[in-house]
């Protein structure tokens, strides 16, 4: 299926993540998962009954946190 306009289609839709899939690269489980959508601080996409997210999105909360080195 061909999408026009839509360039680099299915690495977008390959980098949808599920919540397992998110508290496993954050080390934090599903309910810490939970915490920080309702608290706003990771944003996700309801696709049918359930949250994604975008890689790219969870790459930029991380680095959000990053610690200068002392």
């Amino acid at each position: 299926m061909n999408h026009a306009g839509e360039e680099g289609y299915e690495s977008q839709r390959s980098a949808l993540l599920s919540v397992d899939e998110v508290g496993e690269f954050l080390g934090i489980s599903r309910s810490g998962v939970y915490r920080l959508v309702r608290s706003g601080e990771v944003p996700s996409y309801r696709v049918g009954e359930r949250l994604r997210f975008r890689q790219e999105e969870i790459d930029t909360y991380v680095d959000q946190r990053k610690r200068p080195v002392a």
